[in-house]
Formats: C-alpha cells, sequence, structure tokens
C-alpha cells in the first residue's frame, strides 16, 4: 500500500502575524576602559555581567555583553563555524517570539 500512496501539496498559505522590528543600537555600561576580546578567556567568570566584548566579524554588533562565560564561549563557536552567516545577541524585549494570540516567550 505504503508504494501507491502519494501526496501533493495543492497551495500554501502564508500568515504574516506581526510585522518585523529594526534592531536597535546596543547601549552598555562596563567598569573597564575598554571592550576585551570576546576570545580571551575570563578568569573569574562570575564578574563577566560587568564586561563589554569586541573583535566579532559575524555578530550583528561591533560589541556584545554577556551574562555568563558559557554565552562567551558560544559566541566562539559561532564565529568559527563557517555555516553561520550572522549572529546576534538581542537585547531583552527586543526580540519577540509569539506562540498564542498576544503570550511570547
Amino acid at each position: 500500500m505504503a508504494a501507491h500512496y502519494w501526496e501533493h501539496a495543492t497551495e500554501y498559505e502564508t500568515v504574516v502575524s506581526r510585522g518585523f522590528n529594526t534592531l536597535r543600537p546596543a547601549n552598555y555600561s562596563s567598569s573597564e576602559d575598554a571592550p576585551r576580546p570576546f576570545r580571551q578567556p575570563v578568569a573569574d567568570p562570575l564578574a563577566i555581567r560587568n564586561m563589554l566584548f569586541s573583535g566579532f566579524r559575524r555578530c550583528l554588533y561591533p560589541i556584545q555583553k554577556f551574562d555568563s562565560d558559557t554565552e562567551r564561549r558560544f559566541s566562539v563557536l559561532l564565529e568559527d563555524e563557517a555555516t553561520i552567516g550572522k549572529w546576534f545577541k538581542p537585547a531583552k524585549g527586543e526580540f519577540k517570539i509569539h506562540y498564542n494570540q498576544e503570550q511570547t516567550y
């Protein structure tokens, strides 16, 4: 039976429920004088929230702030992966994923 079963899509419907948001400039404050290279390991992972990082090629923002060293190390993976075009870490409340009417992640 499976050999004789076939299925073709008759039509596709695309629904855009929301528009898109233009990325806003990121504003950061730091206790350091200048951003540090993002590939440089952090001696005190608890202090990472007070640091700024730069040196990205694929990130949409030239400077990033991370909440943990795991996020910083993940950015190294994203920068090194050839199949990644661009990436960014959105500011809180900037990037919304709607999953049920007005509810967002």
